[in-house]
């Protein structure tokens, strides 16, 4: 999404950055790697298609992505900025006024730090500031309470679609901060697109 092409948001422990195309290499990894966290199926993608797929989030309006790095201070480097990769978090917008929120904590030495729900706060506050949006919404598998229960460490509540029980946990964009509450977050010049 172009709202946050320039945007770095900065947390206690967490960096969020923008998905460039240097980072590419090491999503890819994580995408095709057997195993990589409970109940996730590795992709069956191509190289090619990643680069492509970079280049996507940079243009579409209704999704947005970030690539999360351990530690708050600025990256010296690439090298620095991909060797602290740690995961992901995405917006996906179905509709004008909600977002389905999809993260992944893709290194299992990084899982129960407290950094998924720092992510989830920051990604959130962001976007309840800087996009259109009223409603954040994850979709949870019945074979997943381990999910489950971390969104609603996060604040989200089970919901109803049409009247029935599809594993939709929600949370209103009001339950996020206080009302005028921001992150801090800093604009950057970015590197072109390249391959």
């Amino acid at each position: 999404m172009r709202v946050n092409n320039d945007v770095a948001v900065v947390g206690r422990n967490i960096r969020l950055v923008p998905y460039c195309v240097y980072h590419v290499e090491k999503f890819f990894r994580w995408v095709t790697t057997p195993n990589l966290y409970p109940h996730f199926t590795p992709m069956e993608t191509t190289r090619e298609f990643e680069y492509d797929l970079q280049e996507s989030w940079v243009e579409e309006e209704n999704q947005l992505m970030f690539i999360a790095l351990e530690g708050n201070h600025r990256p010296c480097s690439i090298r620095e900025e991909v060797s602290r990769m740690i995961g992901q978090v995405c917006l996906f917008y179905p509709d004008n006024d909600s977002a389905e929120v999809h993260i992944c904590i893709a290194d299992a030495a990084n899982r129960g730090r407290g950094y998924g729900q720092e992510i989830m706060s920051l990604v959130m506050t962001y976007a309840a500031n800087a996009t259109p949006v009223d409603r954040f919404f994850v979709r949870v598998q019945d074979c997943q309470p381990e999910i489950a229960a971390f969104f609603m460490k996060c604040g989200f509540r089970r919901g109803l679609v049409n009247g029935m029980d599809l594993g939709v946990y929600e949370k209103d964009v009001s339950e996020v901060e206080p009302e005028g509450s921001t992150v801090p977050y800093h604009r950057f010049r970015m590197p072109r697109t390249f391959r």
